[in-house]
């Protein structure tokens, strides 16, 4: 699932759906529209999947801005 169209590791669909533990995907709102795009995709996928973007980051986010979403996720 993940490729940049640049040949690199694309995860098979069939294997995501696969995936049996509840898993967070992220994106930043500045990221190139691709990486949105994967992300959510890949969110769609897992049977547990949950997407979620971080307004205003890129893919070097900013502790600050993950801790909060990261912190709900794994207590809820």
């Amino acid at each position: 699932m993940m490729d940049d169209s640049g040949g690199g590791g694309a995860v098979p669909e069939e294997t995501l759906r696969r995936v049996a533990v509840p898993v967070l995907v992220l994106d930043g709102g500045d990221s190139p529209a691709w990486m949105r795009d994967v992300a959510a995709r890949t969110a769609e996928l897992l049977p547990a999947g949950t997407h979620r973007t971080l307004p205003g980051q890129t893919h070097d986010v900013a502790a600050d801005a993950l801790a909060p979403v990261l912190s709900e996720f794994l207590t809820t």
